[in-house]
């Protein structure tokens, strides 16, 4: 699996992942095997059906499905492969698949910012004392009574 890393900006990344043909082939076959074995056709007793019959009922599906399943299992390593920390999830751009040419997909990423240390030990602070009155308390009471009042018919 290739992965290349471009980046956008601090936070944000591209990430170029080409899955190689051979692992996309194997994914199909492993797909089309399963689909066989549950696909009821009208002509074929169940498990019989040939691949090129499957192919064309259910093409679509399988190769949606396949695409699916390798996007959940590649870009994890993608991720662990370019030492990224990611935040939030990514906008993933995926090509159809071919079955004879690599599965290539880009996600777009944002990842944490390096954020450098601040000497912050030794900092004097204020704090700001506001005296409270009873005058102040009754205003605040008879606020919140005004807004949380309902009229309701006796």
């Amino acid at each position: 699996m290739k992965v290349e890393v471009t980046d956008v900006s601090t936070v944000k990344k591209i990430l170029a992942i080409e899955i190689p043909n051979e692992r996309v082939t194997r994914e199909l076959n492993n797909a089309y095997k399963t689909l066989k074995k549950t696909a009821k056709l009208k002509g074929f007793r169940p498990g019989k059906a040939p691949r090129a019959v499957l192919e064309n009922f259910y093409r679509k599906d399988v190769h949606a499905d396949v695409g699916n399943t390798l996007l959940q299992e590649s870009f994890p390593e993608a991720i662990k492969e370019a030492d990224l920390s990611i935040v939030g999830t990514p906008e993933i751009d995926a090509d159809d698949i071919d079955e004879k040419a690599p599965f290539t997909y880009k996600a777009t990423v944002e990842i944490r910012p390096d954020m450098p240390t601040i000497a912050y030990e030794g900092l004097e602070l204020t704090k700001n004392l506001y005296p409270v009155t009873d005058k102040d308390m009754d205003a605040q009471l008879n606020m919140i009574q005004k807004n949380l009042t309902t009229l309701e018919p006796i």
